[in-house]
């Protein structure tokens, strides 16, 4: 079976371009805008800023994107370029996937929003191709001319994790060399009222807080992560860096019975080798599926107790950015992999215990280093996915 590399990372986020903000902890939340009605006085947002729009598209072409489309074509232009292809030279046989979890919202309302006013007169025809979740899928796949199988994911929080499985699996079939693979998410005034709603309150409330039992307040994200996955022999040929690898994957839902062991379970069968690194999907805001994870890291820890694991929680240095968090996950993980070392995880819970505020503090990774991504959703969906160097 074909190795699968991860060779390109293109990420645009409230941080800013690249990943440089994220692991040296450079990250600045903003206040929930008065007009999206803060549901707490301290509820925060991660916003993304100002970014160089135009070194992909021209300003006629980015007038025809809504906010999803370009963040995507971004990161994506950014992956392929951090993977040493140059404009256009990618091969033909790129697949394409992403996912996401709620990036058409802000389309969906703006080209409605005539009909529900009762003025129908007024829709705009030409905004009507931005409602389709594929959209900004389709528009990668033509600026970058990646003529490989091209599909959304929009399966919610784990949508991303599954794209980069996908393509991953594509890669492995031979039905592609390379893959562009990812998520993307974005914020607007009904984006947020949509997250204050679904989220609720208690969620929306305070100050973050991760690996407690309490958790703390969510903050709602925006931003891009995109890949380049391509067969290891392939970036061999051309000379290509290497992040990490990528290695085993498995998903689930939980059942009746343990649901914790069910967790284990599905992690040890992805860890081909034991994993110096944990990345969780959920973190801790304290909502059901949040405590769960975190009992199971504890119990994870517990049985391999001397033997030295970090956690990083993406979503600490991120927000609760859905889809694109869980594309951010396997980012950090591949560059923490590179570098050797891991980012800590700021504002660990007051309850935590020890060993969980421990391996939260980051720090060195040693050589043969191997990477577990996470990830689970109230709905009951279980993801892991295996890294190594």
């Amino acid at each position: 079976m074909r190795e699968v590399a991860i060779t390109g990372i293109g990420v645009v986020g409230p941080h800013g371009v690249g990943l440089d903000g994220a692991l040296d902890g450079r990250f600045v939340f903003s206040a929930w805008p008065e007009a999206a009605s803060p549901p707490h006085a301290e509820s925060l947002i991660a916003s993304v800023g100002d970014y160089p729009r135009t070194r992909y598209f021209n300003e006629r072409a980015l007038r025809l994107m809504d906010k999803p489309m370009m963040l995507a074509s971004f990161a994506a232009g950014s992956a392929l370029e951090d993977a040493g292809y140059g404009d256009g030279e990618a091969p033909e046989d790129c697949a394409t996937l992403l996912g996401t979890a709620r990036s058409e919202q802000t389309s969906v309302h703006k080209f409605s929003l005539p009909l529900l006013q009762g003025r129908p007169e007024r829709i705009n025809p030409a905004e009507f191709p931005l409602v389709a979740r594929n959209i900004a899928c389709g528009q990668m796949a033509i600026r970058f001319g990646l003529r490989g199988p091209s599909s959304v994911l929009a399966s919610g929080p784990l949508a991303s994790l599954q794209a980069v499985a996908r393509a991953a699996g594509l890669i492995r079939s031979g039905r592609a060399k390379v893959a562009l693979a990812g998520g993307v998410e974005a914020l607007s005034r009904f984006a947020l009222r949509f997250c204050r709603d679904y989220y609720g309150d208690a969620a929306l409330a305070g100050r973050p807080a991760y690996f407690g039992e309490q958790g703390g307040g969510l903050i709602p994200s925006e931003g891009a992560c995109m890949l380049v996955l391509e067969d290891a022999e392939h970036a061999a040929a051309r000379g290509a860096r290497v992040y990490a690898r990528l290695g085993g994957w498995h998903a689930g839902r939980l059942g009746r019975g343990d649901a914790v062991q069910s967790l284990l379970d599905g992690w040890r069968r992805v860890a081909d080798a034991e994993p110096a690194l944990l990345l969780p999907g959920a973190g801790g805001a304290g909502r059901d599926h949040e405590r769960l994870e975190t009992r199971a890291l504890r119990r994870w820890l517990a049985e391999r107790a001397g033997q030295p694991c970090k956690l990083l929680a993406a979503r600490a240095l991120a927000g609760e950015g859905e889809s694109w968090s869980g594309a951010l996950q396997v980012a950090l993980a591949a560059a923490s992999l590179a570098s050797r070392r891991a980012p800590a995880t700021p504002d660990v819970a007051a309850d935590a215990d020890p060993a969980l505020a421990r391996a939260a503090a980051g720090g060195a990774l040693p050589d043969d280093a191997a990477a577990l991504v996470l990830g689970n959703d109230a709905a009951g969906a279980f993801c892991a996915l295996g890294l190594r160097r």
